[in-house]
């Protein structure tokens, strides 16, 4: 039988749920899920905007995972005419291609399932899709805005569950980019965790499998809808944002005038500096808070060992999140 501590139940032989979500966190990849996350919102063909010209349709997925999108286009496009949603005739006659672009950090050009979709696209005659596929270190972003500025205009440009990741010193300028690099009526679909799912307690308590509904991760920032929607109204886009599971989706499309780029950047680091400053407030509040009910727990009988194991995991990720938080304070520049 194995030694099990009477507090956090950690085995000699087993690790603990508590010790695989702060290996996680301090050391992430290590145990990173390799299908979709639960944070994950599948997008889909039917939300790629149809071409109405002669031009080509490209597609910037940023975060592609297993790249779903493009399964999906391969899917519903195998057919000339299955393309006449997306691409009109006349610009396939003119040798408009439907121009897939992925970007994502663990998803390389040797991997089994990408050859298996390059694969397919080559050997559809008439299938008009075009996929490429780039690798990329979300603490070095050289390469994503390399390709931001050489192969723009987009049509479409999709930033699913990597905004967290990304240093916050960069969002400013990442999002100016992202919007520059629209063509009229394009589409930015931006797509992360919701920080009030986050910091909920239906995201701390523990499933099946020994660990919280949340994945915490130690570099993660966590932006609100409402951030995010204000960063991209300064920015001049027509914004609509909804609610995902546990997170939120936000759509911005391209108008013909966008703000002036440099004055829209410093609107959205101010507004990043308030943002986090009270996020922080909130975070050191409920770490607080935390610690008071540990410290009640302690005292108690091993009855409510299982609420006192989850209140030290909520505890060390709070710690984790606000320290970050207060690092990346010190990352953004202060204008004033």
């Amino acid at each position: 039988m194995n030694d099990i501590d009477p507090i956090l139940g950690i085995s000699k032989g087993r690790p603990s749920a508590l010790y695989r979500f702060l290996t996680n966190a301090f050391l992430p990849g290590v145990s990173q899920r390799d299908t979709i996350r639960r944070f994950d919102v599948v997008i889909t063909h039917n939300q790629v905007p149809p071409r109405t010209d002669t031009r080509s349709l490209h597609i910037l997925d940023i975060g592609s995972g297993p790249c779903l999108l493009l399964r999906s286009l391969l899917d519903q496009h195998s057919s000339p005419d299955d393309h006449s949603t997306l691409l009109p005739a006349a610009g396939r006659a003119r040798g408009a291609r439907l121009q897939y672009t992925a970007f994502d950090k663990s998803f390389h050009e040797r991997d089994l399932l990408w050859t298996k979709l390059v694969s397919q696209c080559q050997n559809r005659s008439c299938c008009f899709l075009r996929p490429t596929l780039r690798t990329f270190d979300v603490h070095n972003t050289d390469i994503l805005q390399d390709q931001l500025t050489r192969f723009g205009p987009f049509s479409l440009i999709i930033v699913n569950n990597v905004l967290h990741e990304l240093q916050p010193a960069l969002i400013p300028t990442l999002l100016g980019q992202f919007s520059s690099s629209l063509e009229d009526n394009g589409r930015l679909i931006l797509i992360d965790p919701d920080p009030t799912w986050c910091f909920s307690a239906e995201a701390w308590r523990v499933g099946a499998d020994g660990m919280p509904a949340v994945e915490w991760e130690a570099e993660a920032v966590w932006y609100s809808k409402f951030f995010i929607g204000t960063a991209l109204t300064h920015l001049g886009l027509a914004v609509n944002i909804t609610p995902t599971n546990r997170g939120w989706e936000a759509v911005g499309i391209r108008q013909n005038v966008l703000a002036a780029g440099g004055v829209a950047e410093e609107n959205i680091r101010s507004l990043l500096r308030s943002y986090l400053t009270e996020q922080h407030k909130l975070e050191l509040e409920r770490g607080r808070e935390l610690r008071r009910r540990v410290q009640e727990l302690l005292k108690t009988h091993n009855e409510v060992q299982g609420e006192l194991h989850d209140r030290v995991m909520e505890l060390a990720a709070i710690c984790i999140s606000t320290f970050r938080c207060a690092e990346a304070l010190g990352e953004i520049p202060n204008g004033q």
